[in-house]
């Protein structure tokens, strides 16, 4: 009777360690290729965005692939991005307990895209104050006539 109990003791241990040892967790991987002919793009940005996971990017490797691992069940979206290519989406897959969800993705190359921003300053302008002010070089001041300095070219003669 005791070496039954012992059995049957050791039988329900490792049932619970085998179901402890089961993943409740998916996988998404996938390669990213060239649309003209299919070599691997790397570099690609990958951003999987999920209800049950948040927000999270890879970068692609020099072979074109991503992976995202020990994901909970749920449904998912990816989106992938390259300067110089067209973006593109993959919304709305579900994820599986122990499954690996394939995401292959053929990029076509696309216009480029530059943003500038430009900041700057202006000035106060006072609306209490009224004044008008200009400002001179010293040579438009030493090129004004005087009455001091001698003329150049004209001769004043007095009439007789």
């Amino acid at each position: 009777m005791k070496r039954l109990i012992t059995v049957l003791t050791l039988l329900l241990a490792l049932s619970a360690f085998l179901t402890y040892a089961q993943e409740n967790t998916g996988t998404v991987l996938g390669k990213v290729t060239l649309a003209e002919d299919g070599s691997p793009l790397p570099g690609v940005t990958v951003t999987l965005t999920g209800t049950a996971y948040g927000k999270n990017t890879f970068v692609s490797t020099k072979e074109g692939t991503f992976r995202f691992a020990r994901l909970f069940p749920g449904t998912y979206s990816l989106h992938f991005e390259l300067q110089g290519f067209k973006p593109q989406d993959r919304t709305s897959f579900r994820v599986s307990i122990n499954a690996n969800v394939e995401m292959n993705v053929a990029m076509e190359p696309g216009g480029l895209q530059e943003e500038v921003t430009v900041i700057a300053q202006t000035q106060m302008l006072d609306t209490r104050k009224a004044q008008v002010s200009s400002n001179y070089t010293s040579e438009q001041i030493t090129s004004l006539p005087s009455p001091c300095a001698p003329r150049k070219s004209s001769t004043w003669r007095l009439a007789s």
